[in-house]
């Protein structure tokens, strides 16, 4: 009896050792393609990447806008809309606050020590 358990042992052991052959195999696999693909990303296509976020991240918006004039009862005008430019800026992208500071200064002809707190 035992020499009949021993040969399906052994059949048993090549089938799991073939298995985890192929699934080590195919997680080999992804891992490298997942490699290559990370490579290709962050090397390869940098520049072109870095352009497209670049533009995505930096242009001009028109809004539109038509409520129009806003009147009480008695005819007189409550709010209007106005046609304003507006600057805005992230302070964790500013390297340089005193720099930025001066130069938004001068652009928008404000005082210098009042920008450089707000920025």
């Amino acid at each position: 009896m035992s020499n009949n358990k021993k040969p399906a042992s052994d059949s048993f052991r090549n089938i799991v050792k073939v298995r985890l052959l192929f699934i080590s195999s195919l997680l080999l696999l992804f891992a490298i393609s997942l490699i290559v693909r990370l490579a290709d990303l962050q090397i390869v296509q940098h520049e072109s990447l870095l352009a497209k976020s670049e533009k995505q991240s930096q242009g001009t918006m028109k809004t539109h806008f038509g409520r129009g004039t806003i009147f009480d009862r008695n005819g007189n005008e409550l709010a209007t809309n106005l046609e304003v430019e507006s600057v805005f800026v992230v302070p964790q992208e500013v390297r340089d606050r005193k720099y930025t500071s001066r130069v938004l200064a001068s652009a928008l002809n404000q005082n210098y020590d009042r920008i450089y707190k707000e920025v």
